[in-house]
């Protein structure tokens, strides 16, 4: 399970997840009551952060494969780059919680290191 909290990418990156959001497709009719939800935007993804009034988003760069078709309800990590130009940044929990080749070895691509 992903928690908000400090987090090392494989390659040494250190990254903060701020949430777990699940996917819509901008299809979808949702009404004021529906929790914060993800969908596409112009080739990143855009975060509903205020379920209650106008479409409040923040706008994250989609760090997984742009052209594959998400089902709804997918949950989605949100995270900001803790170095460079603190990104945020975003990818299913499978593709953040996935085993990736790092030399000899296979290891966490994303390793929660504090809260």
């Amino acid at each position: 399970m992903i928690e908000p909290g400090a987090y090392k990418h494989y390659k040494g990156g250190p990254y903060r997840v701020l949430f777990v959001v699940p996917w819509w497709s901008r299809d979808v009719k949702l009404d004021q009551n529906d929790p914060v939800y993800c969908v596409p935007y112009d080739h990143r993804i855009g975060a509903r952060l205020n379920p209650r009034g106008s479409d409040t988003f923040l706008i994250a760069l989609w760090s997984g494969n742009d052209s594959v078709v998400l089902p709804i309800d997918t949950p989605i990590v949100i995270y900001v780059a803790l170095y460079a130009d603190g990104r945020i940044c975003a990818r299913t929990v499978a593709e953040f919680e996935e085993r990736v080749q790092s030399g000899a070895t296979t290891r966490p691509r994303c390793e929660r290191i504090g809260s």
